[in-house]
């Protein structure tokens, strides 16, 4: 399968388990949290560029559709993209699962 996930939180597991490879190479999100050495940017970055089929926001996460992280600027950018491009399919224990809307 060559389909494209992002993981948003500390659930890397969910990408082997479900045979998907990552939207981006920083499969960790708190790298990117705590803005170590540029994790942030290329984060944003490939997931913008790549366009994952699915967006997974794990239970303890932040900054898409949950609580804003600290501080509150981060991820406002792929939030946006987001909402606009994903539409809510489905939430099951505490994950939320956004899909890529179709072409056109």
């Amino acid at each position: 399968v060559t389909d494209l996930v992002l993981v948003h939180g500390a659930e890397t597991w969910l990408l082997a388990a479900a045979g998907r490879r990552s939207a981006t190479s920083v499969t960790y999100y708190y790298p990117a949290v705590s803005r170590f050495k540029g994790t942030y940017e290329k984060y944003v970055a490939d997931t913008l560029r790549n366009k994952p089929l699915y967006i997974v926001e794990a239970g303890d996460s932040c900054g898409l559709s949950k609580a804003a992280c600290q501080p509150p600027e981060l991820f406002v950018e792929l939030k946006e993209f987001m909402l606009k491009n994903y539409v809510l399919e489905r939430e099951l224990h505490g994950y939320k699962f956004w899909r890529l809307r179709p072409a056109g």
